[in-house]
């Protein structure tokens, strides 16, 4: 990385911080879900908060990987964001479904572009 100006790294850069923003999305909704279904002693259907924080959490882990430039993270986030494209896929009839598409697409063109691989030697 060194010797890099900023403008090459924006496709490592993207990548890095779609990759926390996506897995904080997921942490925050499963934390918040889960407060609150304990406050209003509601404990059914804690199951998909659970999950969501969990996903959350390895998400952020395996983003951290990629930041720190380990082989692990940067195919860590290949996969999820292949997943997100094929779960996506199936959702089709929301409009918010063409932004995840969107953005998830744009993350992967950014995970194999020649700046990111040259970032993670």
């Amino acid at each position: 990385m060194s010797g890099m100006t900023r403008k090459e790294m924006l496709p490592y850069l993207y990548a890095k911080w779609y990759g926390y923003i996506f897995s904080l999305f997921y942490i925050l909704y499963g934390g918040v879900s889960i407060v609150l279904g304990m406050l209003d002693r509601n404990y059914e259907g804690l199951e998909l908060p659970f999950f969501s924080l969990l996903f959350g959490i390895i998400l952020a882990i395996i983003t951290h990987g990629f930041a720190e430039k380990k082989r692990w993270g940067w195919k860590g986030l290949i996969a999820i964001n292949c997943g997100v494209l094929i779960f996506a896929a199936f959702g089709l009839k929301h409009p918010e479904t063409y932004v995840l598409i969107l953005f998830s697409a744009l993350a992967l063109i950014a995970l194999f572009a020649r700046q990111t691989k040259k970032c993670l030697r």
